[in-house]
């Protein structure tokens, strides 16, 4: 059975909110120092920006709640935290799994796999006690079309978590075992 923190009945969303900053803040401090500089290509196409980003997400979230650059906001039923800087250009979608002392040794290893195989633009990863799922994304490059599908990836991958460890139909490259086959 599957223990989750994925719920709305957190009290507020203070805990969201310095979750979110405790993952953002190490975020900007690192990526302010290497931000690429443009492809020629990329100069004439269409950029994302902030407020663009916090429209789009805020149009399809069942709730939301900002304070910036973290906004809390629940999607398909999953609570989420993004996360933007505008001085890094870096965005990150990221929802809360599971508490990392509720994870066992054979959901470690499903998840790493899953990394690998059928995780496909989203990450397990593990910060601050926490199993999150993270879509993490220079902000510029980003359309409409990726953002939405990044909503969804992170929605799935956590939905998925203990069972496909999937973020799509999709499963890229070699195949992972069952979720009652991970010993």
């Amino acid at each position: 059975m599957r223990k989750t923190i994925l719920t709305k009945s957190w009290p507020g969303t203070g805990l969201a909110i310095l979750l979110g900053l405790a993952v953002a803040l190490p975020m900007a401090a690192s990526q302010a120092r290497l931000k690429p500089p443009p492809l020629a290509e990329e100069s004439v196409q269409h950029t994302m920006d902030v407020t663009e980003l916090r429209r789009i997400i805020e149009a399809r979230a069942e709730q939301f709640v900002a304070d910036d650059p973290v906004w809390n906001f629940t999607y398909g039923g999953v609570q989420m935290i993004a996360v933007s800087d505008r001085n890094a250009d870096r965005m990150r979608i990221i929802a809360p799994i599971i508490k990392q002392d509720e994870l066992d040794a054979a959901q470690k290893d499903a998840m790493l796999e899953a990394n690998y195989h059928s995780a496909l633009d989203v990450r397990y990863a593990l910060s601050n006690g926490i199993v999150w799922t993270a879509f993490i994304h220079p902000l510029s490059p980003l359309d409409e079309a990726q953002v939405i599908s990044a909503l969804d990836q992170v929605r799935q991958s956590a939905l998925s978590f203990g069972s496909s460890y999937s973020s799509t139909g999709l499963v890229f490259g070699g195949q992972t075992k069952p979720a009652n086959e991970v010993n």
